[in-house]
């Protein structure tokens, strides 16, 4: 492993961790606090650590420029349309099987994390 390739490691992984915090945080306050329905729980926890994600991976990724923010933005906008179908999914469909709803939730966020992980030097912030 490259020094580069270690810190870009290191960089997904705090910000994915500050993400994940804020992320499952939410889920827990609406779900379990609140007592919203899972669907609408997962789904406004999914959307309040968008803002957090997008900023950290873009500044690890090495695209701090505002030059070209309006593409990385919307390549950003379509990885996000997928991990959020496939969080709802994955949260959802596991949940209702039995497994609890944070377990299910931790299955869709290493699901996420892989394909981010790829998408976001490759083509999300390219």
């Amino acid at each position: 492993m490259t020094v580069r390739s270690a810190h870009d490691v290191a960089a997904f992984v705090v910000t994915g961790l500050v993400t994940v915090a804020v992320d499952a945080g939410v889920l827990v306050l609406t779900h379990t606090v609140l007592g919203w329905s899972l669907a609408i729980a997962t789904a406004v926890a999914f959307g309040s650590s968008v803002a957090v994600n997008f900023f950290g991976h873009r500044s690890w990724a090495g695209r701090d420029s505002d030059q070209r923010v309006m593409g990385h933005a919307m390549r950003y906008g379509a990885l996000l349309a997928i991990n959020f179908l496939l969080t709802i999914v994955t949260v959802t469909g596991l949940a209702g099987t039995g497994l609890h709803y944070l377990a299910a939730k931790g299955v869709a966020i290493a699901l996420t994390s892989t394909l981010s992980f790829v998408s976001y030097r490759r083509w999300v912030f390219a």
